[in-house]
C-alpha cells in the first residue's frame, strides 16, 4: 500500500524532532500499520478499514490509542503536503474514536471475568509445572487486588496477615484484603523453603534466606525489573491456551472487578458520579476540576466496555 521508502523519508524529514528510539518506533508502527491492507490502495482506505486497521494495533488504553492515531495522522498530512494521495484516509481517520475499534479479541487474550477465572486460567497453565511458577502467581494475584507491581518488592514476610485475611499495602499501609483462596497460595508461597526451577536442566533450589516476600535462590529481595521480567517465562507457557498475562492489564482488571461488584451491591454507576467514581478508581485525593471529571469519565467509559463484553 504505501512504498517503504515514503516511510523512511518521512522519518528522515522528521528526524529533528524525534531521538533514534522515537525514529525507529515511528518507522514500525506505521510499516506495520499499512501493512495490514496490502491489498488496498492508500486513496481507497475507507473508514471501515481504518478502524479493522486500528484495532489491530491492539490499543487498549485510550491514551496509547489517541497517541497510535495521531502518529498514523501525521504521517497522512505529510502524504497530502508531499503530493501522494487524496485527503480522504486522513479525513476518515479523523473521526475514528477509541470506541469505535474491535478490542474483542483483546478481552478474550488478556482479561478475565473474575478473580475465580484467572485462578483457573492459573491453574490450567502451570499445573504441571509444580512450584516453578509461584512467584509470578503470588505476584500477579497481589496485583490483581490491587498492590501495583512497584511496590511489591518491598512487602514483607510478616505484612502476610492470613488470619485477618489482608496483606498490608508496603507504600500506603493500607489493609489489601484476599479471599481464602488468594490468601492460602500467598501464604504457601511466604512459606516455602524452596520451589522447582527448570534451571541447570531441572531441580529443586532453595529460596535465600529473606524477610521479604518475592526472592529467589540467589536474590533475597527482588527489583521491581526482576520481577516485571518473570512474565516472559510465565507466558511462553500460557501461550498454548491462548493467554497473555500483561501486569498493568491484570490491575485494571482487578480494578474493574472490584467496580463490577461494587455496582451488584450499591446499584449501578453512571458517569456523573464523580464521588463514587474518584474513590473505586482509586483516585480519592482528586479535586472536582473539568480535567479530573473528563478523565474518570473516559476511564469509566473503558470500564463499561468491559462490563459489557465479559457480563452482557
Amino acid at each position: 500500500m504505501i512504498d517503504k521508502t515514503l516511510i523512511d523519508k518521512y522519518v528522515e524529514e522528521s528526524s529533528l524532532n524525534m531521538n533514534e528510539k522515537s525514529q525507529r518506533h515511528i518507522k514500525v508502527l506505521l510499516t506495520r500499520f499499512f501493512s495490514l491492507k496490502p491489498d488496498v490502495a492508500y486513496s481507497d482506505l475507507t473508514r471501515q478499514n481504518l478502524i479493522e486497521m486500528l484495532s489491530a494495533l491492539n490499543a487498549t488504553s485510550i491514551n496509547v490509542f489517541n497517541s497510535e492515531k495521531s502518529k498514523v495522522g501525521d504521517f497522512m498530512k505529510w502524504m497530502l503536503e508531499e503530493g501522494h494521495g487524496t485527503d480522504q484516509p486522513f479525513k476518515n481517520l479523523k473521526d475514528i474514536t477509541f470506541f469505535d475499534v474491535d478490542r474483542c479479541h483483546l478481552y478474550d487474550r488478556y482479561y478475565f471475568k473474575d478473580y475465580n477465572d484467572l485462578n483457573q486460567t492459573l491453574d490450567k497453565a502451570f499445573s504441571d509445572r509444580g512450584s516453578e511458577f509461584d512467584t509470578f502467581r503470588s505476584a500477579i494475584t497481589l496485583v490483581w487486588f490491587g498492590i501495583e507491581i512497584k511496590s511489591l518488592p518491598d512487602i514483607l514476610k510478616e505484612d502476610v496477615h492470613e488470619d485477618e485475611g489482608y496483606v498490608v499495602h508496603p507504600t500506603t499501609k493500607g489493609k489489601i484484603t484476599l479471599p481464602p483462596l488468594a490468601m492460602h497460595f500467598v501464604v504457601q508461597y511466604r512459606d516455602a523453603d524452596h520451589y522447582d526451577s527448570n534451571k541447570f536442566g531441572g531441580s529443586v533450589m532453595a529460596y535465600a534466606n529473606s524477610k521479604y516476600l518475592f526472592r529467589s535462590y540467589k536474590n533475597a529481595h527482588f527489583t521491581v525489573s526482576q520481577i516485571t521480567n518473570i512474565s516472559s517465562s510465565a507466558n511462553r507457557v500460557s501461550e498454548t491456551i491462548g493467554k497473555t498475562f500483561q501486569w498493568n492489564k491484570i490491575y485494571l482488571n482487578g480494578l474493574y472487578s472490584r467496580i463490577y461488584e461494587h455496582e451488584q451491591e450499591h446499584g449501578s454507576l453512571a458517569k456523573t458520579d464523580f464521588d463514587r467514581l474518584k474513590v473505586l478508581f482509586d483516585m480519592p485525593d482528586i479535586e472536582a476540576t473539568q480535567q479530573n471529571r473528563a478523565k474518570l469519565i473516559r476511564m469509566f467509559e473503558v470500564y463499561r466496555e468491559f462490563k459489557e463484553y465479559m457480563f452482557s
